[in-house]
């Protein structure tokens, strides 16, 4: 602090306390009875002459915006507030804020440079994922073309294991680059119409062999209030209900999988943009008998890459994502989700998601995709069958081509999209039943 009086055009420094030596690095015989000019030189040229001006002519208390100041003695940011005495003495009231000011921009720094390493590697993952994703999809295409020919049970035995291990790998890049998008806020909600029903019953039947080969039974019950057709992004709702069911028939080794859908009519916080009479609330239950959660789990059971313990992942496996992705993409549309569950007795996921009611019947589309096989049996023996193959990885397009000649269809084949697009120019009629 210090008090200054005025004489003729000049603030004299009439006293001040201890701090202010510290913080000038200057003693005090050197500042008192001097001008505030004499002793901070740059006091005009950041403001600080103009304020005590203002304040003695005013009387109104003056707040200096934080500045970085120097002089021959000290340098640093100072925050300043002045006001008047009634007796007309100016006073100042500072403090050297430099060490917040620089610990705040470390901080801030720091910040970005966080977030630019976790783009880096959020990026590279996600290309290095891609990358191992075109090989992956050669073995299981060559795989698959290994068992249309004539096997004998040991080497069928081993193409299947080939394939579980290659779906297994799959589904943990897939995993891996839904994270990375998640992180990088590059995951796009796509919105359509769609069939609830279609969608569940499909995800239930992907699990049905693995819950036969336990013995689990897979039970599902869909409310008769649910709506036919929502809008709403089929392949991320899918995907939520494949993580819940795979996750359940995965850790029940007896007893029961129980799967509901249900209109939900409860009390729920509206999310913003979302109206009620336009939406129904959708409650996703999926119930098991299977080995259960500790309730020390429960809380960190949504982070990423979180195992509740090693033996389970020995036994189970799992890369421990599914869950954070489902919970991404909840949060992406406005859905929550909630876990009931106790060891050895099983768990309970709720899902509620908000979706809206769609009046279109009819551009639902079933949430089967027809397959090569399908497509194939849908054009006449006695026709032609051209497919044009869009693929940039030799051994993918041989591979894709063997596999479309062993379904009696014509290829032709381009490496990239500007070559699709230009083949398909010369002669558009050649594929448009695809």
């Amino acid at each position: 602090m210090i008090i200054f009086r005025r004489e003729g055009e000049e603030f004299i420094i009439e006293d001040l306390n201890p701090l202010v030596e510290k913080i000038e690095n200057m003693p005090r015989e050197d500042m008192l009875g001097k001008s505030i000019l004499e002793v901070f030189p740059g006091a005009k040229e950041f403001g600080i002459l103009e304020m005590l001006e203002e304040v003695y002519q005013t009387g109104k208390n003056r707040e200096i915006p934080v500045k970085y100041y120097h002089s021959d003695f000290s340098r640093g940011y100072r925050e300043n507030h002045i006001f008047k005495l009634a007796t007309g003495e100016v006073v100042s009231i500072y403090r050297d804020i430099t060490k917040d000011v620089e610990f705040k921009k470390e901080l801030v720094q720091a910040k970005k440079t966080a977030e630019k390493e976790q783009k880096t590697r959020a990026g590279f993952m996600a290309n290095m994922s891609h990358e191992l994703r075109t090989p992956l999809n050669g073995i299981m295409m060559g795989n698959e073309l290994l068992n249309m020919t004539r096997l004998d049970d040991e080497q069928t035995e081993l193409s299947q294991i080939i394939q579980k291990s290659a779906e297994n790998l799959l589904d943990i890049i897939n995993s891996i680059i839904d994270m990375t998008n998640i992180e990088l806020n590059r995951m796009i909600i796509r919105e359509q119409n769609l069939n609830l029903e279609d969608l569940l019953r499909f995800s239930a039947r992907i699990y049905e062999n693995m819950a036969k080969q336990k013995n689990v039974e897979i039970q599902i019950m869909i409310d008769h209030l649910i709506n036919h057709t929502y809008i709403g992004d089929s392949h991320r709702i899918r995907q939520i209900f494949m993580n819940l069911i795979h996750n359940a028939v995965k850790f029940t080794d007896t007893g029961s999988v129980r799967i509901s859908l249900n209109k939900y009519d409860g009390p729920i916080d509206l999310p913003e943009g979302v109206i009620r009479d336009e939406y129904d609330f959708i409650e996703f239950i999926v119930e098991d008998t299977g080995i259960g959660i500790p309730e020390e789990g429960l809380k960190d059971l949504f982070e990423k890459f979180m195992q509740l313990d090693m033996s389970t992942t020995k036994k189970y496996g799992g890369s421990g994502i599914g869950l954070s992705i489902t919970q991404a993409l909840l949060k992406l549309m406005n859905g929550k989700i909630r876990v009931e569950s106790k060891p050895g007795e099983g768990s309970r996921f709720s899902v509620y998601l908000p979706l809206k009611r769609s009046s279109d019947l009819h551009s639902a589309g079933k949430a089967l995709p027809s397959g090569s096989r399908e497509l194939a049996k849908k054009i006449p023996e006695n026709e032609e069958k051209h497919i044009l193959i869009v693929e940039d990885n030799i051994v993918n397009q041989s591979l894709t081509e063997r596999m479309l000649h062993s379904f009696g269809f014509i290829t032709y084949v381009s490496s990239n999209g500007l070559e699709a697009v230009e083949q398909f120019q010369k002669n558009p009629r050649l594929y448009d039943r695809f």
